[in-house]
């Protein structure tokens, strides 16, 4: 019998790199860390207490989130997962990871030297 395979959700996160404010982009990361947390919270659940879970492995589900990482909105929401990622966490008893994959325009030594990429972490890219 094969492996069962780990339980994944992947969600993409887009946004505008030009936000009108620091308001909106405070409202943003909030928003988008509770999201994130529904997300998060919700398969859980699925790994769990539904009739799903005799499909996957007994590993931890992940939530995976796929980024470009531009400025503006996309780092704003990135910034939003490690907050999510330990309310989920807590709450879930650890059976869910999260995961953030970059999708970058150029090598990850590149795009650290870019001037739009200036204010971005990435060295967990």
């Amino acid at each position: 019998m094969p492996e069962r395979p780990q339980l994944v959700l992947r969600a993409g996160m887009i946004g505008n790199i030009r936000l009108p404010d620091e308001a909106v982009g405070a409202a943003l990361g909030n928003t988008a860390a509770i999201v994130m947390e529904g997300m998060g919270k919700e398969l859980g659940k699925q790994g769990d207490e539904t009739d799903l879970a005799q499909f996957f492995s007994n590993t931890p589900a992940v939530l995976r989130l796929v980024s470009g990482l531009a400025a503006g909105a996309d780092q704003i929401m990135a910034g939003a997962i490690p907050g999510a990622e330990t309310e989920v966490r807590e709450e879930t008893k650890g059976n869910v990871d999260f995961d953030l994959h970059c999708i970058l325009p150029f090598s990850t030594d590149v795009y650290r030297d870019e001037s739009i990429a200036s204010s971005v972490s990435t060295e967990d890219a």
